[in-house]
């Protein structure tokens, strides 16, 4: 599998995903027009339509894990913070 696809195209490519973001149809968690947009960019670069649905769906993926993960570490930190002023609160 040789893909030769540089930055500028990627970037190009990827931008279809912010047209079709704004669309008032949306899937759960924007699945589908995450990865039309996707594949509308990279077929127009002359990706395999196969190929470039499978990738959106992997990076839209990734994507996800990772707001997530940053997410539950941002409320653990929260909570964390949280019940250290509330204690401070208490005792004045």
């Amino acid at each position: 599998m040789d893909i030769d696809i540089g930055f500028f195209e990627v970037l190009l490519a990827s931008t279809f995903v912010v047209f079709m973001s704004i669309l008032p149809v949306q899937g759960l968690g924007g699945f589908g027009t995450y990865e039309a947009g996707w594949a509308i960019g990279f077929i127009g670069l002359g990706m395999s339509k196969e190929l470039a649905i499978n990738s959106g769906i992997i990076v839209h993926i990734i994507g996800i894990l990772y707001y997530v993960l940053l997410g539950l570490y941002g409320y653990q930190y929260m909570c964390k913070n949280n019940k250290t002023e509330s204690v401070g609160r208490r005792r004045k």
